[in-house]
């Protein structure tokens, strides 16, 4: 039943963030072009990796260890909270000075313009904003709030799209910019008015106490999760660099819009198996039914995504017509090795997250650091044979390898049921 809640809320967020992708992409494509999508790209990349780099690993340790303390009661949920809450504002204000005090170097790398740096530094703004709001979310996700996460995603969404639809319309390149910055914030002040409106004791545990034992808790998450949250922005960013030197900056364009097509199929799926899964698995003690779980999940998840590949494959033609404009017709050939690694990926998903449950830090780390470097080199060896579509070939063979991996490393639990 949670699965399917899940799924139920994350369908909802996702029909209305396809509906509201659609406006975004068309409004970026007409207004921006493929040169200025590539441009909004490499900002949003790096600043999900700035923000995401410790917060998700902050959000991820608060959901496993909120889900794992069940109903140890409000003191020990207020320490964890505060305890988390404080520690990422400290290390979100240190990476805003850090930014901010290297502006324009960073935009004329990033956005081969120093001009930029303002955007850069509205960026560098919004990361300690960020990083609270994975926190708040950590905490529902770890009680299973779904249906209070449904609602901060769908407000949340909403509310980014308000905003960067019309700065996109208005000021062109700088307008999406500044857009992504702001719309960095909206999922903790969304957060904010939604318990506060629910209750007004709702956000007091997050004010709870400074706790040693707390950190050193959420600090053995830490190694697995900054690796991730640097590798999976990196590997993408140092792509789309290389086709940006090596076939131009309009060529970069198509792949990130092929990217965002592929966003738009898999959001149901990512939204729900994010708010179900660690949580779920997180409280479950016998390894037989956690083997078992892994196993449903790999195929519902694995099997669900190519269905949405499959639907958006063969309408292709249709999807980009309506979706983008005629000079994004080469899309439609960078979108078959995209979605057979989306399929991959989304198989591998629930093992990686063992993984992480487990603290199997090792496996986590070499998996992660082998799939980006795999990713980028593999690029650079195949644009001279394949172009464009040498990025997207790349990426399905790396996930190809991950799930190999991961079937081996995790072979104890899955292996248990076949006993």
């Amino acid at each position: 039943m949670a699965l399917k809640r899940a799924l139920g809320w994350g369908a909802a967020q996702s029909v209305l963030r396809m509906v509201l992708g659609f406006l975004s992409i068309k409004i970026t494509a007409v207004y921006l072009g493929p040169a200025g999508l590539a441009l909004v790209g490499q900002f949003g990349n790096f600043f999900t990796l700035m923000s995401g780099a410790f917060g998700t690993a902050i959000n991820t340790a608060v959901v496993n260890l909120t889900a794992k303390a069940g109903d140890d009661g409000v003191d020990g949920l207020a320490t964890l909270w505060g305890t988390a809450m404080r520690l990422a504002l400290l290390i979100g204000l240190a990476l805003c000075v850090l930014v901010a005090l290297a502006s324009q170097p960073i935009a004329a790398w990033l956005l081969k313009d120093g001009a930029y740096w303002p955007a850069i530094v509205a960026g560098a703004a919004s990361i300690p904003l960020s990083m609270a709001g994975f926190v708040i979310t950590g905490g529902l996700n770890g009680q299973k709030r779904i249906s209070v996460l449904g609602v901060i995603g769908i407000v949340s969404s909403l509310l980014g799209s308000l905003v960067f639809v019309p700065l996109c319309y208005w000021f062109g390149v700088w307008g999406g910019l500044l857009a992504f910055a702001v719309s960095n914030c909206c999922v903790l002040l969304t957060a904010l008015g939604v318990l506060a409106r629910e209750r007004t004791a709702a956000l007091a545990p997050f004010g709870g106490r400074w706790d040693p034992a707390v950190v050193r808790s959420l600090w053995a998450f830490f190694p697995m999760l900054l690796v991730h949250s640097i590798t999976e922005p990196i590997a993408p960013l140092m792509v789309r660099d290389a086709l940006v030197v090596q076939l131009g900056a309009t060529t970069a364009g198509f792949w990130q819009a092929a990217l965002r097509l592929s966003d738009m199929y898999s959001l149901v799926l990512t939204t729900a198996v994010s708010m179900y899964l660690m949580p779920h698995l997180a409280g479950i003690k016998d390894e037989r039914e956690f083997g078992r779980e892994l196993w449903r999940t790999m195929g519902k998840v694995a099997g669900l995504t190519a269905v949405g590949a499959l639907a958006i494959y063969l309408l292709r033609d249709l999807v980009i017509a309506i979706v983008f404009t005629r000079q994004f017709v080469p899309v439609r050939e960078l979108l078959g090795y995209l979605f057979l690694g989306n399929v991959l990926k989304m198989a591998a998903w629930p093992l990686r997250m063992a993984l992480v449950i487990k603290l199997r830090a090792k496996w986590y780390i070499v998996l992660e650091i082998v799939v980006a470097v795999l990713q980028i080199a593999l690029t650079h060896a195949w644009l001279p044979l394949l172009g464009a579509q040498a990025a997207t070939a790349a990426y399905a063979a790396a996930y190809g390898l991950a799930l190999l991996v991961l079937l081996y490393s995790n072979k104890g639990y899955l292996y248990e049921n076949w006993r």
